[in-house]
């Protein structure tokens, strides 16, 4: 039982950072890189929705799933990151090389 609450956990833990830090870089997009002007522009206009539309606000609540799906990937791996030696320094490496 307490192996199933191990994994409960984990996957928690990884859906609740990935929301997170999509919201944050999502906010940083829109603040900093003025994000709802550069969506303006025809070209880009073209293919991406403007920020203001119903559907881009439900975008954090829809990182849910992908941090779902995250979870998945990292699932075989997850002693190795999360219980071994120096495992979060390879998962940024990872990270940054992707």
């Amino acid at each position: 039982m307490e192996k199933k609450t191990n994994v409960v956990k984990y996957f928690w833990q990884i859906i609740y950072a990935h929301t997170i830090a999509y919201f944050i870089a999502g906010l940083f997009a829109l603040i900093v890189m003025n994000y709802r002007d550069l969506f303006a522009v025809e070209i880009i206009a073209s293919f991406m929705r403007p920020v203001d539309d119903p559907i881009v606000a439900l975008g954090p609540v829809l990182q849910i799933f992908r941090g779902i799906i995250m979870a998945l990937i990292l699932l075989p791996l997850r002693k190795t990151f999360f219980e071994g030696k120096n495992g979060l320094i390879k998962l940024g490496i990872i990270i940054i090389g992707f």
